[in-house]
């Protein structure tokens, strides 16, 4: 501390200790202090005078010159109204406390001039307090270092045996709280307990190796102990201890493979020799097993194609990376990822898409595939699912071979047996259906969910149906979810236009046909004024339209291909005067 009433005087203030440890700051909260608040202000010290302050005695003692000499002067106290010191005037005075101590502590102010320090026996002169830093004196087996602070203090500490001849004196010195420690336990400072790993929060995999320290530089260890308990469970639980320091080392091994999943906390607690202890705590998630982990599309034994999302969970506290791999259905092949580009996923994912698998951008054959996603903690722990799909690509088969396109059907015909095939390895469903004469939609003539390979596909009751051009189409449906969304499956149409009723001997055809460039018409070059034109619905009077793409001559047919970019068309060959 400062003295108030010195600080005016613009003098330099320090603080000196002598003690039993090196720790620095001020003293133990065991330790006694002489603060000569209990003697009245005026009160002197002299040579061979005594004042009690606390109950220790401060005897007056001649002050020795580093020149040559001494002087018995005089050492009052003195007060600046809120607290007492003693101001020294060339006198040396001698603390008779009532114990051996281990360690003195005590603030104090130089004015100027010369300031002696007696430990032990052994007297040191100085002109300047800093010069006190770092003696150690005394004699024999009883020896004690000096510790000037910055703190405005002076630290005397025992190295050996205790100190038993305490003495300050000054030519301009003023001194205050004087702290003694008796027992070395008194001015134990806590031991050293530090866990360096796992860190706090830290994945702990089984075995787990703990490092970090334990010991006490200054009384010395007792023991230490390296405990665990579940974060909502009081007990603690033994890992391992001992009584030789550790620093910066090995505390020992934790096997953890038996515990619970989630957060343990881990204790280590240091003893030393006078009783005193500390502790250090960690939080630490035990990583046993992969917590949150479900596959829950594509379906196992689904039938896919284009894209196939894989979607689930995969989450873990402690969570590395996830995989989603493929390879053919029964071969001992090695697994490839889905996702050539990103074949390691290193961010969890809740009931989204794990990844997505481009069947037809990587050229996969249609058969049957093992899906394999993984995910992996951050101690290696698994989890795994493991499903075989179908990847079907290729669109059904969907061809009706009789009656053929613009064939046309006698008046007293009443039933028309329409051939054909409608055949997916993956069938789903088949329709086989008409349009045309007074129906502008679709109606079904039959349907079904079997192949069928150049058989009937149905009969189509044609009476009372009026004398006009209609269109027979077969649309084919397999089971291939594409994309993702199970609305959506390969489907193949084919159409077939025919007239009922209505047909001269010689009658100009136009071909139809489907194809990946769209619908392909083939009309005849006949002579005189024939057009090829197209409507969307049919009904009564519908609207026909000239087509606007350009013809190719191909042999005695022009062809025009046109992209097939709606629900429905129809198509004829109109000859106009």
């Amino acid at each position: 501390m400062r003295f108030k009433h010195l600080i005016s005087k613009g003098s330099l203030t320090a603080f000196i200790a002598v003690a039993a440890s090196t720790g620095l700051g001020a003293w133990s909260a065991r330790a006694q202090v002489v603060d000569f608040e209990d003697v009245s202000a005026g009160s002197t010290v002299e040579c061979g005078t005594t004042i009690i302050s606390q109950g220790v005695p401060i005897i007056g003692e001649p002050f020795p010159f580093i020149s040559g000499g001494s002087n018995c002067g005089v050492a009052p106290v003195m007060s600046d109204g809120t607290q007492n010191s003693l101001a020294y005037d060339m006198v040396q005075t001698r603390f008779v406390f009532p114990c051996c101590p281990v360690r003195i502590v005590f603030d104090y102010v130089l004015h100027g001039g010369q300031m002696n320090l007696r430990v032990n026996g052994e007297l040191s002169m100085v002109s300047d307090a800093w010069d006190l830093d770092g003696k150690v004196l005394g004699a024999g087996t009883a020896r004690a270092a000096v510790k000037v602070l910055p703190t405005d203090m002076i630290e005397i500490t025992s190295v050996t045996g205790c100190i038993s001849d305490f003495s300050v004196g000054g030519e301009s010195l003023e001194i205050d709280n004087v702290a003694y420690t008796c027992d070395p336990c008194d001015a134990s400072t806590d031991p050293i307990s530090q866990i360096s790993s796992p860190v706090n929060g830290e994945c702990v995999c089984d075995p787990a190796t703990v490092t970090g320290s334990a010991y006490d530089p200054e009384e010395g260890l007792g023991q230490w102990s390296l405990e665990y308990r579940e974060l909502l469970n009081p007990a603690w639980n033994s890992i391992v201890s001992g009584t030789s320091p550790v620093i910066n080392g090995t505390l020992g091994t934790w096997n953890t493979g038996a515990l619970s999943e989630g957060y343990h906390l881990l204790r280590l607690r240091t003893v030393n020799a006078c009783g005193d202890d500390s502790d250090d705590i960690v939080a630490v998630k035990i990583d046993n097993l992969f917590e949150s982990f479900a596959v829950s599309g594509p379906a196992a034994s689904g039938v896919y194609g284009r894209n196939i999302c894989i979607y689930g969970t995969a989450w873990d506290s402690c969570f590395d990376s996830y995989t989603v791999d493929y390879r053919v259905a029964g071969s001992l092949n090695p697994f490839a990822p889905v996702d050539p580009v990103n074949p390691i996923h290193t961010a969890t994912k809740i009931n989204q898409n794990l990844a997505v698998w481009d069947t037809q951008g990587q050229s996969i054959p249609d058969g049957n595939y093992e899906i394999m996603t993984e995910g992996i903690t951050h101690c290696g722990n698994t989890a795994t699912d493991l499903r075989t799909i179908t990847v079907d690509n290729t669109p059904p088969t969907a061809v009706i071979t009789s009656p053929v396109n613009c064939d046309c059907v006698e008046p007293n015909v009443q039933v028309v047996s329409v051939f054909g095939t409608a055949f997916d390895d993956n069938m789903d469903s088949w329709s086989l259906q008409y349009a045309g004469g007074s129906a502008n939609n679709w109606i079904t003539i039959a349907s079904g969910s079997s192949n069928v390979i150049n058989d009937k596909l149905g009969d189509w009751n044609i009476q009372g149906l009026g004398e006009c051009c209609y269109v027979l189409r077969l649309v084919v449906r397999d089971k291939s979810i594409l994309d993702c969304n199970g609305a959506i499956n390969h489907v193949s149409t084919f159409h077939t236009l025919i007239s009922l009723g209505c047909c001269p001997e010689e009658m100009a055809n136009l071909g139809i046909s489907v194809t990946p460039e769209g619908v392909l018409l083939s009309a005849p070059m006949l002579e005189g004024n024939w057009t090829v034109e197209e409507t969307d619905e049919l009904h009564p009077n519908p609207s026909w339209n000239p087509v606007q793409e350009n013809p190719v001559p191909a042999g005695d047919f022009l062809e025009y291909t046109i992209p097939f970019d709606k629900d429905q068309a129809f198509y004829r060959l109109n000859e106009t005067p």
